[in-house]
């Protein structure tokens, strides 16, 4: 089976933009994942006929909610991690014996971790360093999205989401604590209530000689 040539293209794209770089790759990937996941929650909570309609309001926000701190500190913790990755193979602060050795060579090894120093701008670069360096680039990229996302699951996404389920759970119990239909409360005024004529009760004979003797 042939591929059609616009997908083929777009293929060839994203492999060429994602092949050296699989650190982004499992960032975007995860968040997509996350996204993916709240929005079947949410179409499911759409769907449930046996939650009212304050309380399926309640239950799509919190779940926005718990995705946005999700993805949020996921993406604030990996990013910079990734970046500061990506800086310290650029500048050869942290770099192998296989990059050192072409540099060494031809004279530039006192420039490695100078922090205007980029490995990529070197003359030599595409002939003798770029396997060497794309390699060891996205084993550290790779290396610091995993190290953010353990990060972030465990340490700042439970702080964040014990805070938010804190807010959300009095609201919670007194939503769902509600019978299924919700009745209106009429208030009568007690003034008005007081005005109102009870209706004359009609003695009883018995009532009428009460108290008073019977001559025979």
């Amino acid at each position: 089976m042939k591929i059609p040539i616009q997908v083929k293209k777009v293929t060839d794209f994203i492999f060429d933009k994602w092949s050296k770089d699989i650190g982004s790759v499992l960032i975007w990937t995860t968040i997509a994942g996350w996204v993916a996941s709240s929005s079947a929650q949410i179409l499911g909570i759409l769907r449930n006929s046996k939650y009212t309609k304050e309380q399926k309001n309640f239950m799509i926000h919190q779940e926005i909610g718990d995705a946005a701190i999700n993805i949020g500190s996921f993406f604030i913790i990996t990013t910079p991690l990734k970046k500061m990755a990506s800086k310290l193979v650029k500048t050869g602060k942290v770099t192998t014996f296989a990059i050192k050795r072409p540099i060494r060579k031809h004279g530039d090894i006192k420039k490695l971790g100078l922090i205007d120093f980029d490995i990529k701008k070197l003359p030599y670069f595409s002939s003798e360093l770029e396997k060497q360096f794309n390699s060891f680039n996205n084993f550290m990229g790779t290396s610091a999205a995993v190290l953010g996302g353990i990060l972030s699951s465990n340490i700042l996404t439970p702080i964040l989401r014990n805070r938010y389920a804190s807010d959300c759970q009095a609201k919670k119990k007194e939503l769902f604590s509600h019978n299924k239909y919700s009745y209106k409360q009429i208030s009568v005024n007690s003034v008005e209530l007081n005005n109102i004529s009870k209706p004359k009760q009609k003695k009883s004979p018995f009532e009428t000689f009460k108290g008073k003797s019977l001559t025979v």
